[in-house]
C-alpha cells in the first residue's frame, strides 16, 4: 500500500537536515526511528533545480541554510578553481530544451565563433576548518579561457559566499596557463630571486587580503617531473644564506627515488 504524500514544508526541513547532517548523519536519523523522506524522495523533488552553466543560484539558497548551522570557526572556507577534461561534442539537454557541449566563456584569443567544449571549469568551497565542500558554478571552456571573465566570476562567488556569512580569504588553483593569466590580473607573482607577490586586494574591501596558493599535488608532481627528466634544482640565495648551505644546487636528490 502507498503512503502518503510528503507535504512541501517536511521536505524543506528534511532536505536542511540532509545539508547540515550530511548522508551518513541524515541516514543515522531515519535509521533510529525518525519520520523523514528516503534520499530518494528528496533527490526526485530537487530534480527541477537549475544547474545550467555559471553560478548555480538555487544551491546557494541552500548554502545559506546549511551555513546557519555552523560555528563562527567553521565560516572560513577556501575556493578552488580546478579543470575537468571532457571529451567535446553537442548533446540535448531535455530540462532546459537546449543544446549543451559549447563554451560557455570566451577564449583566450577574442574568437567570437561558437567552440566546442574540452574541459569544465569547477568553482567549489571548502571549509579551512572543518571537512566540507561544496560546488558553487561551473562553465564550459575550450582549450584556453578569458582570464578577465574568470576572475569576475570569482569575485562574484566571493562576494556572495560572504553575503551568506562565509569568510573567503583565499584562492586555490594549479598553474594551468589560464590560471596563471588570472594570477597575472591580481599581480600575483613570484620570480627565481625576487620576493613572492601572494596577495591582492579582496573584493569585498576592509582593507583585506585575498590570498593565492597553488595546489599542492601540482607542485609534487612539478618536483617530482624535475627528478624523473633528472633537471637541476637551484634554490635562491636567500634560503642558502638562512640554512648555511654550502651550495644552491640540490645534489642529492637522485637518492629520494630509490
Amino acid at each position: 500500500m502507498r503512503g502518503c504524500a510528503w507535504s512541501h514544508k517536511t521536505i524543506q526541513e528534511s532536505l536542511k537536515l540532509r545539508l547540515a547532517c550530511g548522508a551518513r548523519g541524515y541516514d543515522y536519523l531515519r535509521d533510529n526511528g525518525w519520520p523523514l523522506p528516503a534520499e530518494r524522495t528528496l533527490q526526485k523533488h530537487i530534480e527541477d533545480i537549475k544547474f545550467t552553466p555559471g553560478i548555480l543560484e538555487d544551491v546557494f539558497s541552500a548554502l545559506q541554510a546549511k551555513v546557519a548551522t555552523f560555528q563562527t570557526e567553521e565560516r572560513y572556507a577556501v575556493l578552488m578553481l580546478d579543470e575537468i577534461q571532457l571529451t567535446p561534442g553537442l548533446d540535448y539537454d531535455s530540462t532546459t530544451h537546449s543544446v549543451i557541449g559549447y563554451s560557455t566563456v570566451p577564449a583566450s584569443d577574442s574568437n567570437t565563433e561558437p567552440v566546442l567544449a574540452t574541459h569544465a571549469l569547477v568553482f567549489m568551497l571548502a571549509g579551512v576548518t572543518s571537512r566540507w565542500k561544496q560546488t558553487v558554478a561551473y562553465h564550459f571552456t575550450a582549450q584556453s579561457f578569458d582570464a578577465t571573465s574568470v576572475l569576475e566570476t570569482l569575485f562574484d562567488i566571493i562576494r556572495r559566499c560572504e553575503t551568506i556569512g562565509l569568510a573567503i580569504d583565499c584562492i586555490t588553483s594549479d598553474m594551468g596557463g589560464g590560471n596563471q593569466a588570472i594570477w597575472r590580473l591580481c599581480n600575483i607573482m613570484a620570480t627565481k630571486y625576487g620576493r613572492p607577490r601572494t596577495t591582492c586586494p579582496h573584493p569585498c574591501g576592509g582593507n583585506r587580503s585575498l590570498h593565492f596558493l597553488a595546489d599542492a599535488p601540482h607542485l609534487l608532481k612539478n618536483l617530482r617531473g624535475y627528478m624523473v627528466r633528472q633537471q637541476r634544482i637551484l634554490l635562491d640565495d636567500g634560503t642558502v644564506a638562512k640554512n648555511e648551505l654550502p651550495t644552491n644546487e640540490v645534489v642529492h636528490w637522485a637518492g629520494w627515488l630509490r
